[in-house]
């Protein structure tokens, strides 16, 4: 689709206004964090923090695992890794049922 000159003008004028002082940029950057920003932040920066390690006992022997808050995945979500790759993804309501089934619970 190709814009007419007016509206190429149009578009133009449009933004010069809205990186003008007083714009709603210029207030967005001047304003202060509230709680929903804080706690946006706080849990993006827990990402890949170690929540629990230890090994599995396997056959070939043992094996170095983790449970990471997930980098990947939702900031409310846990990794399983298992020699660093992971193997599962999910709750933290759901982990500990499928750690359950590795150690063979119930």
């Amino acid at each position: 689709m190709r814009l007419s000159p007016k509206g190429i003008q149009n578009i133009k004028r449009g933004l010069k206004r809205s990186w003008e002082s007083g714009s709603h940029r210029a207030r967005q950057q001047t304003r202060k964090p509230d709680a929903d920003d804080l706690m946006r932040r706080s849990l993006y920066d827990r990402r890949g923090k170690i929540v629990m390690s230890g090994s599995l006992s396997t056959e070939l022997g043992q094996k170095p695992f983790q449970i990471r808050w997930s980098v990947f995945g939702r900031t409310d979500q846990l990794d399983f890794i298992v020699d660093g790759i992971i193997e599962k993804t999910c709750r933290p309501s759901a982990m500990m049922g499928f750690i359950l089934s590795i150690c063979g619970g119930h």
